[in-house]
C-alpha cells in the first residue's frame, strides 16, 4: 500500500489532538488487503494502521498492550470524526 498523505496527515492530526501515542514507521516487506482496496474502481484513498508487533506469525508473537489500546482509540477518534477530512 501507498498510504494517502492526506489520509495519514489526518489521522496524526486526530491523534495530536487526542493526546494518543504512535508511532511511524515504513514497512518493507509484508502486505495487507489495503493494496487491492486501494486500486479498486478509480481509486480509493487508503493507508495502514499496524500495531507494532515482535515475533509476527509465530507462536511467540507478541505486542505491547498500550499500543493495542491506542489504536483502538485512534480508530475510534477516526471514526468519529471521518466526516471532516478530505481526502
Amino acid at each position: 500500500t501507498i498510504s494517502n498523505k492526506k489520509l495519514v496527515d489526518f489521522l496524526r492530526k486526530i491523534a495530536e489532538e487526542n493526546k494518543i501515542k504512535y508511532q511511524t514507521d515504513i514497512l518493507l516487506g509484508g502486505g495487507t488487503d489495503a493494496g487491492a482496496i486501494q486500486r479498486s474502481k478509480s481509486g480509493v484513498p487508503a493507508c495502514t494502521l499496524s500495531i507494532p508487533t515482535r515475533y509476527i506469525h509465530s507462536v511467540v508473537e507478541m505486542c505491547h498492550k498500550d499500543d493495542i489500546e491506542n489504536s483502538i482509540k485512534l480508530i475510534c477518534k477516526f471514526l468519529e470524526n471521518a466526516h471532516r477530512g478530505e481526502f
